[in-house]
C-alpha cells in the first residue's frame, strides 16, 4: 500500500516507566518525505534515484521525528543543488538515497549534485 508505513509494536521499558515505542521499515520512513516533496524536487529540474534495500532491519523511534528529519536533509539537498544550478537552465539535479543493511544496523546514504559546504564552515555545521 502507497504511503502506509507497516508498524510491529514493540514496547520499552526506561526508568520504571513504559515507553511505547514501535518497529518501521526504513525506506517507508524516507518514502513518505520524499513523496510529499516530490513535485517540488520535479519543478526544480531534480531526479531522485532511490535505492532502498528490503534486507535492512527494521528501525525503532518516533516515525514523525524520523520523518522530519529526512524531509529537512531533502529540502537541504535540493537547497544546495539550486544554488549550483543558477543560470544553468536545462541543467539537472540529482538525490540519490540508499538503505542498506549493515549488522546489526540500518544504514542510509545520502547525497545529493550541489556544490558541497564550504571547507571554512565544515568545522561549524553542528554548533
Amino acid at each position: 500500500m502507497q504511503g502506509h508505513v507497516e508498524i510491529l509494536p514493540y514496547a520499552l521499558f526506561q526508568f520504571g516507566q513504559k515507553l511505547l515505542h514501535w518497529y518501521y521499515k526504513l525506506f517507508e520512513i524516507v518514502q513518505r518525505p520524499l513523496h510529499l516533496h516530490a513535485y517540488s524536487l520535479r519543478k526544480n529540474n531534480i531526479t531522485v534515484d532511490f535505492m532502498p534495500e528490503v534486507s535492512v532491519p527494521a528501525v525503532t523511534g518516533d516515525p514523525h521525528q524520523l520523518m522530519q528529519v529526512f524531509l529537512n536533509l531533502i529540502v537541504n539537498a535540493a537547497h544546495a543543488i539550486a544554488d549550483r544550478l543558477k543560470g544553468n537552465s536545462g541543467e539537472k539535479g540529482k538525490i540519490t538515497i540508499a538503505t542498506r543493511r549493515n549488522i546489526p544496523w540500518a544504514e542510509i546514504d545520502i547525497q545529493d549534485s550541489g556544490q558541497g559546504i564550504p571547507q571554512e564552515i565544515r568545522s561549524r555545521i553542528f554548533e
